[in-house]
């Protein structure tokens, strides 16, 4: 974890609600283990700083039901748009996020513990990823 993370916590923690912009701001989720590169687009009102912190915290609350579980560009694009009030998006000039990077940077970031962060009912919608890749696991689909 780098300085620039830490700080972006540490100023998170100070808040009750995440900072929104009165603009959408465009992103592409990419993932370094991807098997064959994919690109997926999301809107959000949010600068990257904290948008990035955003899909760092889905990661981290997601891993702590099942740590075995690695989600996608499509899983966290349904979190952002049920939870965090972003939007899937077809446009393709912007600021590029990769969940595997982004997942690293924030390690020991103390992500976790930012409140407003936090949403209501996510870690239970999380259990439908866990529980379809536990059915593949069992079913002999992921080894």
């Amino acid at each position: 974890m780098g300085k620039y993370e830490k700080s972006i916590v540490e100023q998170l923690k100070k808040l009750s609600e995440i900072p929104e912009e009165n603009k959408m701001y465009s992103y592409c989720l990419t993932h370094t283990y991807d098997e064959k590169p994919r690109r997926f687009y999301v809107e959000a009102p949010y600068k990257s700083d904290v948008f990035e912190a955003i899909c760092a915290y889905i990661q981290y609350e997601c891993s702590e039901l099942e740590e075995t579980y690695s989600m996608d560009q499509t899983d966290v694009i349904e979190i952002l748009d049920i939870f965090y009030g972003c939007k899937k998006s077809k446009r393709a000039i912007s600021y590029q996020v990769d969940l595997y990077l982004n997942w690293e940077y924030f390690c020991g970031s103390q992500l976790q513990t930012v409140e407003c962060l936090k949403r209501e009912g996510m870690n239970e919608y999380f259990q439908k990823y866990i529980d379809e890749y536990l059915l593949k696991i069992k079913n002999g689909e992921i080894k």
